[in-house]
């Protein structure tokens, strides 16, 4: 079957900002859970692909001179562009180490080569 829809789901309690490393995380372990389902699933690849990519883009993002009150408020919360840069590193590292464990599995796993 499909969805009942029984279960509903308040997307307005979620407190974390887009893209913040408690958001990265929890997509990381919904893709991991469809990837280790189906490794071969094009969509949980593109989707793992895109949000790594997305975070990457707004945690590496060097301030602008003209950015909001809002958003230069973020950037000094987001802190020291040596954690930033350490944090894009350990999850890249992550992504490597998860890549290697499913081409053990199935070394001729094409969607994993293509993500790595």
């Amino acid at each position: 079957g499909g969805y009942s829809g029984g279960d509903s789901v308040d997307t307005n309690t979620n407190t974390s900002p887009p893209m913040s490393s408690t958001f990265i995380q929890q997509e990381q372990i919904l893709t991991q859970t469809a990837l280790q389902r189906n490794p071969k699933a094009y969509g949980a690849w593109f989707h793992r692909k895109w949000t790594i990519r997305q975070f990457i883009a707004m945690t590496m993002t060097i301030p602008s001179v003209d950015a909001t009150e809002e958003k230069q408020q973020q950037q000094q919360e987001e802190g020291d562009p040596k954690a930033a840069v350490e944090n894009c590193k350990r999850i890249l590292e992550g992504e490597l180490i998860l890549c290697s464990e499913f081409l053990t599995l199935d070394e001729r796993n094409f969607h994993c080569w293509n993500y790595r």
